[in-house]
């Protein structure tokens, strides 16, 4: 079966084949308002790491140039379309500039997925310790949130051993690590609520954590009932958090060393999930019927929906213009008239 794709931001094709996996083996080689309102198989090489750009981050956030100002990301869209189907269950979507490539989490499969465009897909780590979230730091590195293993990991650029970037708190084992996203100066935010724990749980609440490049843990919040997406500004200085059971997205400000301060909500949505934030600030939750987009001071710009309930979303492509979403057994991606950070 063959689809039109509109992946034309991130392969420069006007079409691809629909992928199906399990369906023959191998994957195949080749009216918005105008203003919101108030509603084990290898790891990365040297060679795939060669080409790393500063900007290869999920969201890589800290910027010198201010971000341009909010634009209606809901006109000029293209249509949400199929690019594989098949999966058990997707999260985590992660663009790396430095191999032209989408990662992505198979939780019922126990896998880290990668596509790279127009039609490559492969298996990029199994098992994977039930990755969830993915993010990839300045270097080109995988960052994992490794929900049945209970820790969040970084992949060397040359394919060596995962190191461990978190998996205790003050002496007891995390919860199951959700989603992680990673500043340019390398501090690691990560979300730990208590969805798959494996074993007797350790901690008496869901927390949200910080990792600096001193390889010192912090403790963000300890009273979200179920943090869950995490994403930051273009600029680096304003966190986000879902918290999936009270439905509201939390902000903080965020200083230059990392710390965060003034949580405050910032919209509210339901069920919110995994996000992402475009190049002038709008933020893009998962929720129940599609993608619920906000400009920076909160304000809805409205829903893109989505065929099946979303959790996760990741700007990708050659020109930062694609939207990749994760929902049920489906990857799918629009196109946008504004780009975001990978």
């Amino acid at each position: 079966m063959f689809l039109a794709l509109l992946l034309g931001a991130c392969s420069g094709a006007s079409s691809t084949e629909l992928f199906e996996r399990g369906a023959g083996g191998a994957a195949p080689s080749a009216s918005p308002s105008a203003s919101p309102t108030d509603t084990p198989s290898p790891d990365m090489t040297d060679d795939d790491a060669a080409a790393q750009t500063p900007d290869g981050g999920k969201k890589d956030a800290t910027s010198p140039t201010p971000p341009a100002q909010p634009k209606n990301p809901m006109a000029g869209a293209g249509a949400v379309t199929k690019v594989a189907v098949g999966y058990g269950s997707l999260e985590g979507p992660v663009w790396r500039s430095a191999s032209s490539s989408l990662f992505f989490s198979d939780l019922d499969g126990n896998s880290i997925e990668r596509f790279a465009p127009p039609a490559t897909f492969s298996t990029y780590r199994f098992p994977s310790g039930g990755s969830n979230g993915l993010a990839v730091d300045a270097q080109g590195q995988l960052v994992v949130c490794e929900g049945k293993n209970r820790r969040v990991t970084r992949t060397p650029s040359n394919g060596g051993a995962p190191e461990i970037i978190a998996a205790e708190w003050q002496g007891a084992k995390l919860n199951a690590p959700n989603d992680v996203i990673v500043r340019s100066d390398g501090t690691v935010y990560f979300t730990d609520p208590d969805y798959s724990v494996q074993g007797a749980r350790e901690l008496e609440f869901n927390g949200v954590y910080r990792v600096g490049p001193n390889k010192v843990m912090a403790l963000v919040a300890d009273d979200l009932a179920k943090p869950n997406g995490i994403a930051l500004s273009p600029s680096g200085a304003t966190l986000y958090v879902t918290d999936e059971a009270s439905g509201f997205i939390r902000a903080y400000d965020v200083a230059s060393d990392g710390a965060t301060s003034n949580p405050r909500k910032f919209a509210e949505a339901s069920h919110p999930d995994g996000m992402a934030v475009d190049d002038t600030g709008n933020v893009y939750v998962a929720v129940e019927t599609g993608i619920a987009i906000f400009a920076p001071d909160g304000s809805s710009w409205g829903t893109l929906p989505v065929p099946q309930q979303p959790a996760n979303v990741a700007f990708g492509g050659s020109t930062g213009k694609t939207l990749f979403i994760t929902a049920l057994d489906t990857l799918y991606a629009v196109d946008l008239e504004v780009a975001g950070p990978p």
